[in-house]
């Protein structure tokens, strides 16, 4: 869940500079790989002492900057499906394929 590319999004969402964010970043382990799980969060998933997810005008602008470092980054998107058992399909079916 939590790694650089989601450390730089909320860091830019909290008025931090990008290319600031991206150069303290720039020693720590990469990923692999990046699902981004794209759609409205699920008000079962937010975490009630989590600082972020408690600010709605925050999430709002994070989530724009989300969809910007996805596009940017090449991050693999995973559109959320009505069930979590369709949005697992999605993800599974990719994790196939990158494995293949």
């Amino acid at each position: 869940e939590d790694y650089c590319g989601t450390g730089i999004a909320w860091g830019i969402s909290k008025g931090a500079n990008k290319e600031w964010l991206e150069s303290i970043n720039r020693y720590l382990l990469k990923e692999n790989f990046a699902i981004f799980l794209s759609g409205k969060p699920s008000v079962k998933s937010l975490e009630k002492s989590h600082i972020h997810e408690q600010n709605d005008a925050l999430m709002k602008k994070a989530e724009n900057i989300f969809e910007i470092l996805a596009d940017e980054y090449g991050w693999h998107r995973v559109q959320v499906c009505p069930t979590p058992d369709e949005t697992e399909q999605l993800i599974w079916q990719f994790m196939k394929e990158l494995l293949a």
